[in-house]
């Protein structure tokens, strides 16, 4: 079985309206950081344009039974699309483009070495499949949050970046990432330049954040999302 952890920071609340200019802007932010590789791992630019982020929950992907039994995943018809493209073309690409987004999913290579080592999991006596988190994504749609143990994952948000890779996080715990994303500079300069960019104006809305907090009652955090009305971590893992 394979496995496949994301380490989520997302946006609560309703999103805002974005346009592909607006998107060149954050991925230049996300550019000047410096914590990118120039030429390591994937890099893809996917949008679909239409109405607001939020104008309904669909997802950019769906499984179809086919005739066979098996299961075919199928993806929506995107409008723009670039296929290893380096950060700096995409940024130039959409520059001027005024379209409002409806989906995005953004590739944009591997994050270097000191982003990536204090969450790398390696040799770990009580589980011997790794974790490994390589690439950084963006994500522009409905942004779901669960563990292995989570029945149904729990919408949270409709942007978010996210830092993923193979494996899961077992033995540590969501607590320990937590605690290993808060004590990296290098983490805290790519979470700044989403909370400056996308400040959370409106809070969630009522219902999704009371249920959260409701459901765990003195507690910061659960098995996957951190119940907070700004930018907070979440994780999904599927395997």
């Amino acid at each position: 079985m394979s496995f496949h952890t994301s380490l989520i920071y997302y946006r609560p609340g309703p999103p805002p309206l974005v346009t592909g200019a607006d998107l060149s802007c954050f991925l230049s932010r996300i550019h000047n950081t410096k914590l990118l590789s120039s030429d390591e791992g994937w890099m893809h630019l996917k949008i679909k344009f239409g109405k607001s982020i939020n104008c309904n929950k669909k997802r950019t992907w769906q499984l179809k039974k086919l005739t066979s039994g098996l299961l075919s995943y199928q993806e929506i018809d995107w409008d723009l699309e670039l296929s290893n493209a380096k950060l700096p073309e995409m940024i130039e690409h959409l520059a001027s483009d005024q379209r409002t987004v409806y989906r995005a999913f953004v590739m944009m290579g591997n994050p270097i070495d000191v982003v990536l080592r204090p969450l790398t999991r390696q040799n770990s006596p009580e589980n011997e499949i790794d974790f490994l988190p390589s690439d950084l994504t963006l994500e522009l749609g409905p942004i779901e949050c669960g563990d292995l143990a989570s029945t149904e994952p729990e919408h949270v948000g409709w942007i978010s970046l996210g830092l993923s890779g193979s494996g899961y996080l077992f033995p540590w715990t969501f607590s320990d990432a937590l605690h290993r994303l808060d004590a990296s500079p290098e983490i805290h300069l790519i979470t700044e330049a989403c909370r400056s960019f996308w400040p959370v104006l409106e809070p969630p809305a009522k219902s999704l954040f009371t249920r959260i907090r409701e459901s765990f009652v003195g507690k910061t955090t659960t098995n996957a999302t951190v119940v907070s009305s700004d930018w907070a971590w979440g994780l999904n893992e599927t395997g």
